[in-house]
């Protein structure tokens, strides 16, 4: 048990970040990785089973950044319209007290 750990320790804790913008790299471009990283994340490729390889997050983590922001927008933009809404009603009710 204390092998495995030793073997694998680098991966986690302080070093996560590094090791997931190393794997991002290796997702948009296995050449932007040196030649250990790239054979190791093959491995990892291959071990997982899965039918599909696996994408890069950072575009989509974009693209969802880029929704709130829209939304954001959006939610604003409405919340003009209510109060110009609000501001048109009570010119009506003052000239209809007229």
């Amino acid at each position: 048990m204390m092998k495995t750990f030793l073997e694998n320790s680098h991966l986690f804790g302080a070093n996560a970040p590094f090791i997931e913008e190393l794997y991002e790299n290796y997702l948009v471009d296995p050449t932007r990785v040196t030649a250990e990283w790239k054979s190791y994340f093959d491995a990892l490729q291959k071990a997982s089973g899965a039918l599909t390889q696996d994408i890069a997050h950072a575009p989509i983590v974009a693209a969802f950044t880029e929704r709130a922001k829209a939304g954001l927008q959006n939610l604003t933009a409405g919340r003009q319209d209510t109060e110009h809404a609000r501001k048109q009603v009570s010119v009506l009710q003052l000239i209809n007290a007229h």
